[in-house]
């Protein structure tokens, strides 16, 4: 969303845009994206073997160490200016993407938050309201882009609050919505210990996927890097490009999610056939 309005404000701004989503696609969505994978596995294999109280214990070890990983970006994200001007891209450019990235910080706890919780839902068949709930997240960073980045001329800053915004609301609204639906009543025991424990396994899940994850997302990066070093108007080119790209991506990941939720659950009931069956059902799909 930041993309579309930093594009009516200058070549420089949407550069800007263009370095601070390939800097978020190194060192944030698919380290967050990656490491969660290990919560697909887990919720929907406990879901599915009927201990579901336990969700909640793997709830909280999820939140715990994504959290843990997300203050490591942070540090990350505040030196981001000085990373990208080694790296050769233009300083103005670079200046503004590490306002952007810094300011945007709360956000990526925000979506680290939403994430989890997302995955907590789907395993519970709560699929539409995660969508209903990105929805809001959307329209919402629309709405403060275009007050604070067309009205109001705040440039990236602007920018950056909007993304915040979407990504603390998309959090809240899921905490609300478990809350007063009582999703998390068959799950949720009271904070546990036990969460301090077995970190070793879920981080050799999660690096599986974050490695296949960070293939996938920097391979794009390579390209926007090599884009900065062209100019603005290349670099502001080929951003439009990716997101326009990314909407088809995002297709197969839905397709990849549903499938592992569904292939874990039957898997803790011990249905083998019926994980085959998921199986097909998505190779059709895709």
């Amino acid at each position: 969303m930041s993309t579309i309005f930093l594009g009516h404000v200058g070549a420089t701004e949407l550069s800007a845009a263009a370095l601070s989503n390939a800097m978020m696609n190194v060192f944030c969505v698919p380290v967050i994206m990656g490491l969660t994978t290990a919560c697909d596995t887990y919720f929907s294999q406990t879901y599915g073997s009927g201990e579901r109280e336990y969700i909640g214990v793997l709830l909280q070890r999820s939140f715990a160490i994504i959290f843990l990983v997300c203050t490591v970006v942070s540090g990350i994200f505040l030196n981001m200016e000085t990373l990208l001007v080694f790296i050769g891209q233009d300083p103005v450019a670079s200046r503004m993407t590490g306002l952007y990235m810094s300011i945007n910080i709360p956000g990526v706890f925000g979506l680290a938050t939403y994430i989890i919780l997302t995955k907590y839902m789907a395993v519970q068949g709560k699929i539409l309201a995660s969508v209903l709930i990105v929805g809001i997240g959307i329209a919402l960073c629309a709405i403060v882009d275009y007050i604070l980045v067309i009205q109001m001329n705040m440039g990236v800053v602007g920018a950056a609050i909007g993304q915040d915004v979407a990504s603390l609301s998309m959090a809240a609204i899921s905490l609300s919505y478990i809350y007063f639906t009582k999703l998390y009543k068959d799950t949720w025991t009271g904070w546990n210990s036990d969460m301090l424990l077995d970190w070793g396994s879920f981080f050799t899940l999660g690096l599986k996927g974050l490695l296949l994850f960070c293939v996938e997302y920097w391979m794009w990066v390579i390209v926007v890097v090599a884009a900065g070093y062209l100019g603005e108007v290349d670099l502001g080119a080929q951003e439009v490009f990716y997101n326009i790209e990314a909407i088809f991506v995002c297709l197969g990941l839905g397709v990849g999610d549903a499938t592992s939720i569904r292939v874990g659950q039957e898997l803790g009931a011990g249905n083998v056939d019926m994980v085959v069956v998921a199986t097909r059902v998505s190779y059709t799909f895709v």
